[in-house]
Parts: C-alpha cells; structure tokens; sequence
C-alpha cells in the first residue's frame, strides 16, 4: 500500500494538470476516504460471516474472517487518516463501521440465516478488495478525477 501512496503522489501532478482541481492533499483525502469505506463495508461483512460459520460450529472458518476483518480495518485506518488526525481517522472508522453493521443487520432481518443476501451484495467486492488494494486504490482514483470532470 505505502509503495501505490508514493506513485500515485508522484503522478499526481502529471493528472491534474489543465485542471482547475483542488489541491494534491485534498484530492488524495478524498479518493482515501473512499478506500477507507470500501474497507470499513468489506470489514463489517467478514464479521458477519465470521459470527455466521462460529454460530454453525465453523470455527476454523470464522476465525480466518475475523482475521479478513481486523485487516480490512487496518486499511481502513489507514486509508482514513490521510488529512485527518489519527483520532479523528479512528472516530469515523468506527462510525463507519456501526453504521454498516446496523444496515446488515436489518438487512439479514438479525438471522444468520439469511447470510447468502450479504453474500451476493458483498463477498466478490470484498474478495477482490482484499487481494488486490493497489486496484483498490486505483478505482477510486479513477473515480474521483472522473468526478472532477465532470463539475
């Protein structure tokens, strides 16, 4: 991750030229925060799975999701504390997350069950997201200059 961060500054200025484009910390803060919730979304859906397998006696699984899930939020830490303070990164990863746990929740109707609606809504995303942040955070870059665009 750290080695796309030094590319991706060092390009930058190459891709915001003619631009009338905010300045590199703040386009960065922005497609950062937009990796960071990728990664917060994909952590509280490996929890889910996670309570899903030790719930039906998987344990062995679970705890690999647990794993999937305290790693996804380290890059969403990280990802968010680009142009914020480390408390404050913490503060709205953790908001982030509460916020996404309750909407999955009412999504699996609070049954387990139901798991396969997250599944199809969020494991392929998450699979890829966790094989491959570079492309990640090549996405959101992509994003963002797009956006930039077309104001």
């Amino acid at each position: 991750m750290r080695k796309f961060l030094i590319t991706l500054f060092a390009a930058l200025p190459a891709m915001l030229i003619a631009q009338e484009l905010p300045s590199d910390e703040e386009f960065m803060k922005r497609v950062m925060n937009n990796v960071s919730h990728e990664y917060t979304v994909c952590a509280a859906y490996f929890m889910f799975v996670s309570n899903a397998l030790a719930v039906s006696g998987k344990d062995e699984g679970g705890q690999r999701y647990d794993e999937l899930s305290d790693l996804a939020l380290m890059y969403a830490m990280q990802s968010a504390s680009v142009g914020r303070s480390d408390d404050m990164a913490q503060k709205v990863v953790t908001a982030r997350l509460e916020t996404e746990v309750t909407s999955m929740a009412k999504e699996i109707d609070n049954d387990n069950a139901n798991i396969s609606i997250l599944n199809v809504k969020h494991l392929e995303r998450c699979k890829w997201a966790m094989e491959d942040v570079e492309a990640v955070m090549s996405h959101w870059t992509t994003k963002e200059l797009q956006r930039l665009q077309e104001e």
